[in-house]
């Protein structure tokens, strides 16, 4: 069973994405991200280029402080103008990773169906690190 982790916020900085799939048939993607944690929705801005990996090195800061959250959902969107966006995939962030301390790593996104759909690179740390300067970012 996993130890639990009361965290007041955490700052996520999307480094990279790769093998993403395009979100539109018929038009260009614009993704943007969306970090849910329990009641707390965050989202980054939105890539207009129509390249799916623009939104690299955004910074997102999510507020913790409403209870115990066990997860982040890291969800890519393409942002539609005329209709809701679409979901593209799906990471789910354990908290419990944040034991060790700030993270830079790779997670596998999920499609709808749960299959495969790329893969996005986090730095995560919780704010007390960030304060402190350890904010882990390789090059």
């Amino acid at each position: 069973m996993s130890r639990q982790l009361h965290l007041d916020g955490v700052r996520v900085t999307i480094v990279e994405a790769r093998n993403l799939p395009s979100g539109d048939w018929l038009s260009k993607t614009d993704p943007f991200v969306q970090i849910t944690a329990g009641a707390t929705v965050v989202k980054s801005a939105v890539a207009k280029s129509g390249k799916v990996f623009d939104f690299k090195n955004q910074v997102l800061d999510v507020d913790l402080a409403q209870g115990t959250i066990h997860h982040l959902e890291v969800a890519i969107y393409d942002h539609d103008r005329f209709s809701s966006d679409d979901l593209i995939s799906v990471a789910t962030v354990p908290i419990d990773l944040l034991m060790r301390g700030a993270i830079d790593q790779w997670f596998e996104l999920k499609d709808t169906k749960g299959e495969p759909a790329g893969e996005l690179r986090l730095a995560i740390c919780n704010m007390k690190s960030m304060s402190a300067g350890k904010v882990p970012v390789r090059t």
